[in-house]
């Protein structure tokens, strides 16, 4: 029986090959669960994506760029962020080289694209009723409902999106980004209705948005 000897050359091309794949990871639009117990990150409760764009972000003299998370970034600058994100090599990513509102976009797109809200859609209408007819303590009865309503991962995650928003809003004479302009950005993605109707969006988006509003300007009681 004749062996027949695979060329060393061929075996190269194919390592070559074989080197040359990205790996892609799946960052984008899969669930807060899933990506920490991925990235090993249950504990800490922040994935490491966003943990990296928010660290960027945080850089004094992007804090100071006038319209931070309301101007919009680059469309293929955003694409790209989104595509290294998900190569793997996470150290390698250097975001620096790209317009603070393309890394502001992705992060955006993350919490957006999350398959649930981080705030549960079920506690939508309950927290509504609270910003709108709580008088006293409704800070804190937002945040009683929100702890005991959500996954507690989605709870940490959301201390830790609320007090980064609070570094942002305390650069706003510069900046421009009060509590809030953030919640007109940010409170789409992480408040929705179980049913999404253009009616209920209309009526209700304001009292959405102040619900966050409130979560900022109360971040300290966030524990």
């Amino acid at each position: 029986m004749q062996i027949e000897v695979i060329p060393v050359s061929l075996v190269r091309e194919f390592l070559t090959f074989i080197n040359s794949i990205t790996i892609v990871i799946i960052v984008f639009g899969v669930s807060l669960r899933q990506l920490l117990e991925r990235d090993k990150r249950v504990e800490s409760g922040i994935p490491l994506v966003l943990e990296k764009c928010l660290a960027c972000i945080q850089l004094p003299n992007n804090l100071e760029n006038e319209g931070i998370f309301r101007i919009p970034g680059i469309s293929s600058e955003i694409e790209q962020i989104k595509s290294k994100l998900g190569s793997g090599k996470l150290d390698s990513v250097q975001l620096d080289s790209y317009s603070i509102h393309s890394v502001c976009s992705v992060v955006k797109a993350w919490f957006r694209e999350l398959p649930e809200p981080l705030i549960s859609p079920q506690l939508y209408h309950p927290l509504l009723d609270i910003q709108r007819n709580e008088k006293e303590d409704k800070a804190k009865t937002l945040i009683k409902i929100l702890k005991d309503g959500i996954p507690s991962e989605n709870y940490n995650l959301l201390k830790y999106l609320i007090k980064f928003l609070t570094i942002v809003a305390a650069k706003s004479e510069l900046n421009k980004m009060t509590p809030a302009n953030l919640s007109i950005v940010f409170g789409p993605a992480l408040i929705r209705p179980p049913i999404e109707t253009i009616i209920e969006t209309t009526i209700n988006l304001p009292v959405a948005n102040a619900v966050i509003q409130t979560l900022i300007e109360n971040q300290l009681l966030l524990k």
